[in-house]
């Protein structure tokens, strides 16, 4: 039996060759046995592991316990039965992986991930794209449909790349100082255009059209018009260098440089009319005023002179007047509103005060004045009450009218007698009033 001192080391150990002391077998601790070679342990036997800090390179062997070490070499082929599973700490600083693998749920790393392609989920969606980040799962690029790109933030699709169109489902913002935007026809004749649409249906366009036809240049087309209305910045046609309106297919000027003969020039003279004072050419800024006009009257009219003019009147009229409308007061419409106006006799009888202001009514029979109508406060008159030629009829009244001290006074009934009663209207539901007996 051979036995080496404990104190052995890699760099010294205990079973080795005269002329090669720092290669051998040592004691790299309790239970485990360690190979140096060139004074450095490389592998080291325990009770539980064999670990390598060098590549393991052979044909074949099996292993029954666990294995760790630096770095393993050999064939592929060589390495079978091999499960990702084991791998439960540490790095792959270099590995190959050939063939279809399902079974990756997330591959994370802070270098470079180097592939000659990556295949995204045929089933991801706006809120969950394929090709996204770790932080904003939500945002990114997905399958929008066959030989489609759908670009999507916030998991909401924002942008559609296909064979022919790239559509944009929000605002475009341009902070260039210079050239924002270009639409480049390939040769001449073939001129894009933006288009304006709402629900599916082209309305207007925007071109620069080639060309030397009436409604060729830069255009504005509006094609909601049952025939289509163009504004155009002509190349050539009915005016070069001008503007024209295009109906249909008839163009028609609107402003050129050889057209200017129908502008107002400054030679062009604005002259006042009658009533009007002031005017001239158009070489200044020009006034023109209306002239002083005559003092209104009764009986003026509309009427104009070469320095002054004057306006008819409309004066309110007698019932106007009474039924309290605002209008200008003339005397005579003012008299004539005071005029008596008869009250036909009725057993009960209510007086409108918008139709008169003075009135007289006959007493064929007894009578009852109710509450009147139409009233205006401060309205004041009277009623001329006269008995018929049989007389002793009585007059009552209705609960607005207010006597003195509260007592109505009674008629004098003698045949053909006359009595006034004077009223003045305090408000709707008073009116205070008195009356003359007797009157000769």
């Amino acid at each position: 039996m051979f036995r080496a001192i404990n104190t052995d080391a890699a760099t010294a150990p205990g079973f080795s060759w005269t002329g090669d002391t720092n290669t051998g077998i040592w004691n790299a601790a309790a239970d485990s046995i360690g190979f140096s070679t060139g004074g450095t342990n490389r592998l080291t036997l325990s009770t539980t592991a064999l670990t390598s800090t060098v590549g393991y390179s052979g044909t074949t062997g099996t292993f029954s316990g666990a294995v760790t070490g630096a770095s393993f070499s050999g064939v592929g082929t060589s390495l079978t039965a091999l499960n990702a599973t084991n791998l439960t700490s540490g790095t792959v600083p270099s590995a190959r992986i050939a063939g279809a693998y399902t079974g990756f749920t997330n591959i994370t790393g802070s270098g470079i991930a180097d592939f000659a392609k990556f295949n995204g989920n045929d089933a991801d969606s706006a809120a969950a794209p394929s090709f996204t980040w770790t932080s904003d799962p939500n945002t990114g690029m997905w399958a929008a449909g066959a030989d489609q790109i759908g670009f999507t933030t916030g998991g909401v699709n924002r942008m559609t790349l296909s064979t022919s169109t790239l559509d944009l489902g929000l605002r475009l913002n341009l902070t260039s100082t210079s050239e924002a935007i270009r639409l480049d026809a390939p040769t001449t004749g073939n001129d894009p255009y933006i288009s304006f649409y709402t629900a599916g249906t082209r309305q207007g366009y925007f071109q620069s059209q080639d060309g030397s036809a009436t409604s060729n240049g830069l255009k504005l087309v509006n094609e909601q018009a049952a025939t289509n209305l163009t504004l155009v910045l002509r190349n050539s046609g009915l005016a070069s260098d001008g503007l024209g309106f295009v109906v249909g297919s008839t163009g028609y000027d609107v402003y050129h440089t050889g057209n200017d003969s129908g502008l107002a020039k400054s030679a062009t003279s604005i002259t006042a009319g009658n009533g009007l004072s002031g005017g001239g050419t158009l070489a200044a800024t020009r006034t023109v005023t209306l002239g002083t006009p005559s003092s209104l009257t009764h009986a003026t009219t509309n009427a104009v002179t070469t320095t002054s003019h004057t306006h008819d009147v409309t004066l309110a009229t007698a019932a106007e007047i009474r039924n309290n409308t605002n209008a200008i007061l003339g005397v005579n419409g003012v008299w004539s509103a005071a005029g008596i106006v008869t009250i036909p006799y009725a057993a009960s009888v209510a007086i409108d005060f918008a139709t008169l202001i003075n009135g007289t009514m006959t007493l064929t029979g007894n009578c009852t004045l109710a509450n009147p109508t139409g009233t205006t406060n401060g309205q004041s008159g009277f009623i001329r009450i006269i008995q018929d030629a049989t007389g002793g009829r009585t007059l009552s009244f209705g609960t607005s009218w207010k006597f003195e001290n509260g007592v109505t006074p009674t008629l004098t009934t003698s045949a053909s007698a006359l009595n006034f009663l004077f009223y003045q209207v305090y408000n709707s539901t008073t009116i205070y009033a008195t009356i003359a007996r007797g009157l000769a």
